[in-house]
């Protein structure tokens, strides 16, 4: 289950304003992926599972190198800029 607090929102004036923060979030390796995937039963070998998600990830980094966008069921990954520009 998703874990969150409500605190006061300091981005905006209107007073009464709150916003969600997420805690509690743990982090998942590629490794406990391909665990979790070997659990159901999808038919493959660990060391398959484990090729599949390095090769996933070396292309999606490529994908978005290049200036492109990856859209997933659950996750979208594009390139970004942010910071302070002048001139």
């Amino acid at each position: 289950m998703l874990e969150y607090t409500l605190e006061d929102n300091e981005l905006t004036k209107a007073e009464g304003d709150i916003r969600a923060q997420v805690v509690n979030v743990r982090s998942y390796t590629a490794g406990d992926i391909a665990d979790r995937i070997m659990k159901i039963g999808a038919g493959l070998t660990r060391s398959d599972v484990a090729s599949v998600l390095e090769a996933a990830k070396q292309v999606i980094a490529d994908i978005i190198a290049d200036g492109g966008a990856v859209h997933f069921d659950l996750f979208n990954a594009f390139p970004s800029i942010q910071g302070v520009f002048s001139g």
